[in-house]
């Protein structure tokens, strides 16, 4: 179910905060949808060469991004990575934490695409 991955209390205050524009919600979230998988990329690519400073700042930028879209899977991840990044944890932990924010970004990316405006009440 879609409200299993999203928090939709955090989806209502992003609206809110824009106004209640649907037009204005739904072009953010098409950003979100396109710019979150490059960020992913980037990040699996800073911990492949050990560039921590790199990955803490894609893991930044991917849980403020997920907290603002509800995806609270995603954002605890990242959190967990770029705190791992300050600690410069090692390349094989880090590979699996990539993996866990790969895979919870495919399904807020999944449950965002079909989410609609009417869903959030």
């Amino acid at each position: 179910m879609i409200d299993d991955i999203l928090d939709f209390s955090a989806l209502k205050r992003l609206l809110d905060v824009i106004g209640g524009d649907e037009e204005d919600f739904e072009e953010l979230k098409t950003e979100f949808l396109e710019n979150t998988p490059e960020t992913v990329t980037n990040l699996k690519a800073a911990v492949e060469q050990e560039d921590w400073k790199a990955a803490g700042i894609a893991s930044h930028t991917l849980k403020g991004n997920a907290r603002d879209f509800g995806a609270v899977k995603l954002a605890a991840a990242s959190m967990a990575m770029e705190t791992a990044c300050k600690e410069a944890s090692g390349a094989s932990e880090a590979i699996t934490m990539v993996k866990a924010i790969e895979e919870t970004e495919a399904e807020a990316r999944e449950a965002l695409s079909v989410l609609k405006v009417a869903d959030l009440g």
